[in-house]
């Protein structure tokens, strides 16, 4: 087999028994550059076939049949896929009845023409061959394309989809962010995960204050599920640890109808911070890319710890002496601050429930920066807060947005839930104990007297109660 003129490589068998027919065809295809192979009887090359199948056969018509071998029987003649050129000549022409329901690829006739007839037909078939390759090559490319343009749009659709998920999701984390105001985050997380139709159900988990076990907070939402408090035996000073999860998971297992989507809730620590888990339906199951919204609620919770932090760095806090001194100078006629009103957070009813119980630490670190970094998250620019011991808060506000700002203060009060800042809170039962609000005059002096008499009448509630337990043998019960 050799390359031809055209190029084309091309295999050429001859079967027949007239050895100087087989050699003039064989010399027409060789002034060609090709190289025949020659049989001379039909089982050598029906067994030659099975190795390698020739592009075109010069078949002799009489060699149409051998024995009880039949060429038209042949499996490649019968598919169609062996081009075959019956020969004859005029002592054998005869035969040629017989291949009249065979389809050859053409017939050759000796005679002076021969030579011709023979480059000819080897022609066409290199013509053929070539055709029938571009054919494949650019079927084969149509095919490419199709794929690449199938995959671009594929592409297309799941970078469009992605944007439309990212999209959503970025506007469902901003509005966590704003509707901060006068909550925390997990209030407000949840606020958002109630209205989004693709959770049937939600719940959460956090570590409690010394970091020994996972609670779960009260939160208004129907969709909310509360989970039991899990002790964990160690301290978990970085975050939920592995073994903490696989906990909380199993308890959400337990709870959920189908099995839950768990998102991680990181600040920073290494480990997560909360456990969110969501039953979902089947298009939430399928349809949103839950690792895209871990990573942008886990965005948006850092940011919002940045920003907490950084509030205490610049929130406008007085001390108890500037305090003290700022209701003077607000006291002073000649003050220019005199559109200023002061509320005052009464925080006794804390400091009661917390004398109560004595043997249950309560972590006043964490309520107090909780509730100073709602106030100052709250309050306009120009407003003031002063510490003033355990016992009050004072909030300055623009007389302009007093009622405003007296009705925002209630509802974080109301807010608070106590029993989370105590060590053991099995121990506290889920009462109304909140702190309460007043307006306080202009001065120092008639600050200190409000508070001395708030002060005292705490003093005899205990003396009351104190009395009553000695004298009655059914305690009341404490809060």
């Amino acid at each position: 087999m050799k390359k031809s003129t055209q190029g084309m490589e091309l295999s050429v068998a001859i079967l027949m028994d007239d050895l100087a027919s087989a050699k003039e065809i064989s010399d027409a295809i060789r002034n060609l550059g090709i190289f025949s192979h020659h049989y001379q009887s039909l089982d050598e090359f029906w067994a030659t076939t099975s190795i390698e199948l020739p592009d075109l056969l010069f078949l002799d018509v009489t060699k149409m049949s051998q024995g009880n071998i039949l060429f038209k029987n042949h499996s490649r003649v019968l598919d169609g896929s062996l081009s075959y050129v019956i020969f004859s000549k005029d002592s054998t022409k005869v035969l040629l009845q017989s291949t009249l329901s065979m389809k050859p690829y053409a017939y050759l006739h000796k005679d002076v023409t021969l030579s011709s007839q023979v480059e000819g037909i080897v022609l066409k078939k290199q013509n053929d061959l070539k055709n029938q390759k571009e054919l494949t090559e650019f079927e084969s490319r149509i095919q490419r394309l199709q794929a690449r343009s199938q995959r671009m749009i594929l592409e297309r659709s799941q970078a469009e989809e992605f944007k439309a998920q990212f999209e959503f999701i970025k506007s469902f984390c901003i509005d966590v962010e704003k509707s901060l105001k006068g909550q925390n985050f997990i209030n407000s997380l949840a606020t958002k995960l109630e209205t989004w139709n693709v959770i049937n159900s939600f719940g959460m988990y956090e570590l409690s204050q010394d970091g020994q076990k996972l609670v779960s907070q009260l939160v208004s939402s129907k969709k909310y599920h509360p989970f039991p408090s899990l002790w964990l035996g160690q301290a978990n000073l970085n975050g939920i640890e592995k073994f903490a999860q696989d906990m909380a998971l199993q308890v959400s297992l337990d709870l959920f109808e189908t099995n839950p989507q768990m998102i991680r809730i990181s600040g920073g620590n290494t480990n997560p911070d909360m456990l969110l888990f969501l039953e979902l339906n089947q298009e939430g199951a399928h349809s949103i890319s839950w690792d895209l919204f871990e990573f942008m609620i886990n965005s948006s919770f850092r940011q919002i710890k940045i920003s907490t932090e950084s509030a205490k760095f610049h929130s406008p806090i007085l001390s108890t002496w500037e305090g003290l001194d700022y209701l003077d100078k607000l006291s002073s006629a000649n003050s220019s601050e005199q559109e200023t009103r002061v509320i005052a957070i009464n925080m006794l009813p804390v400091c009661e429930l917390v004398k109560k119980r004595v043997n249950n630490k309560f972590y006043w670190t964490s309520f107090y920066n909780e509730l100073l970094n709602q106030l100052t998250d709250l309050l306009q620019k120009k407003s003031k807060i002063s510490m003033m011991g355990p016992w009050n808060v004072l909030v300055y506000v623009q007389k302009e947005n007093l009622e405003m700002e007296y009705n925002v203060l209630q509802m974080i009060l109301k807010s608070i839930q106590l029993w989370r800042y105590f060590e053991d809170d099995s121990q506290i039962l889920k009462e109304e104990v909140y702190p309460s609000l007043r307006l306080i005059p202009l001065s120092s002096a008639n600050y200190l007297r409000a508070f001395s008499s708030d002060f005292e009448n705490a003093i005899n509630y205990v003396a009351d109660d104190l009395k009553l337990r000695k004298g009655s043998s059914n305690p009341r019960l404490q809060i």
